[in-house]
């Protein structure tokens, strides 16, 4: 949840904030669970957890983890924190019902900025997932970077992160540095949160939207860069007209992770699209076409890519590609779209395998013998 959303943000959970929920539901489970299972604990960190739940019960990102946990095998180990101080309030009084109950559920009051370092240190060995939505520019770059190359990062324990990136925050004080009643102090804020002012070449002409998706490409570039790991970024819009507000930083040093993320993806897209029709508002925060005809549009692009693949190995399995696979429709259409692309190879005789069985991540695909 963003800091600084008042009551009207928590009366309901808004279309903008459907996508992300969506994705925490789905794929942190999966991510947690999938990770403790070396020895039965994982840990959580939202910096930005708001009150948890909506006045009208439904669940926030720090409220779908509570409820996760106490349901779930193992121990997930929570960690939230919430600057506001009537959020706080909400959010705490919430994690102690889930406390009670047995859930290692920590919440403290405070800028997370103040708290990340020692929060990470604590999660040493330990598999760590870390949420970071906030409202405006966010944390550091350097303590993004130092907490995802934590002690012992590497094959294990694995550290993934899920942030909101603001474009509206860079269009905005990205003005300031044509400006000649610009903010150095804003600017400086801005260089701390990209890793340096390297950004503010891209504004010297002005404030354009070219200026700023070369500020989110050059962040996306080196977070990348700077911590060895595979990095998304999923603009979202609240119409499709419209320039992106901000988009949902997916960053992995695992190939299956990537996988499973871009299903999942797909498939909370798919849910907004569903909610805006059942608000009779369609568009009002449209980032997705219906997905059959993502699938269809994406069906021989992906056969294409298999066959690709196939030019270089004699065989492969697909979840340990997902970028090549999935090409330019990753995080736009689910796995199942895969699993018919090699049923369809198989019928024009391009692949002896059939495409059934399994998971779909598992699936094996063969060059045919010539």
């Amino acid at each position: 949840m963003a800091v600084g959303a008042g009551d009207n943000y928590w009366r309901d959970n808004r279309l903008p904030g459907i996508l992300k929920h969506r994705i925490i539901r789905r794929y942190l489970p999966l991510y947690l669970a999938r990770t403790s299972s070396k020895d039965g604990r994982a840990v959580y960190i939202d910096g930005y957890a708001g009150r948890g739940f909506y006045e009208n019960g439904e669940a926030g990102s720090a409220g779908l983890l509570m409820e996760f946990a106490l349901e779930a095998q193992g121990e997930y180990i929570l960690r939230l924190f919430e600057k506001d101080k009537t959020n706080y309030e909400h959010l705490n009084s919430a994690a102690e019902k889930f406390a009670a109950e047995g859930v290692n559920v920590k919440c403290e009051r405070g800028d997370v900025v103040d708290k990340i370092e020692n929060t990470v240190t604590e999660a040493d060995g330990l598999p760590l997932f870390l949420f970071l939505d906030p409202c405006g520019v966010g944390l550091p770059f350097e303590m993004v970077v130092n907490a995802m190359n934590r002690p012992a990062a590497g094959e294990w324990p694995p550290t993934e992160l899920l942030m909101n990136f603001s474009w509206e925050a860079i269009r905005r004080i990205g003005g300031h540095v044509s400006s000649p009643r610009g903010s150095e102090k804003t600017l400086e804020r801005l260089d701390t949160a990209l890793g340096g002012d390297w950004w503010r070449e891209h504004f010297l002409a002005g404030t354009s939207d070219e200026a700023v998706e070369a500020v989110v490409d050059g962040f996306i570039n080196r977070l990348g860069a700077a911590t060895n790991c595979s990095v998304a970024s999923l603009p979202v819009r609240r119409k499709p007209s419209h320039k992106p507000i901000y988009s949902l930083v997916y960053a992995t040093r695992s190939p299956r992770g990537f996988w499973h993320f871009a299903d999942i993806t797909a498939k909370s897209l798919e849910d907004v699209r569903i909610a805006h029709e059942a608000l009779a508002e369609p568009g009002f925060f449209s980032i997705a076409t219906p997905q059959q005809d993502a699938e269809n549009a994406a069906l021989p692009d992906i056969e294409k890519n298999i066959l690709s693949i196939l030019e270089k190995r004699s065989e492969f399995i697909v979840g340990d590609f997902p970028f090549l696979v999935f090409g330019e429709h990753i995080g736009t259409v689910g796995e199942k779209i895969v699993r018919k692309a090699i049923k369809s190879l198989h019928r024009q005789g391009r692949t002896p395998s059939t495409g059934v069985g399994g998971k779909t991540e598992n699936l094996k695909v063969v060059r045919p013998k010539r």
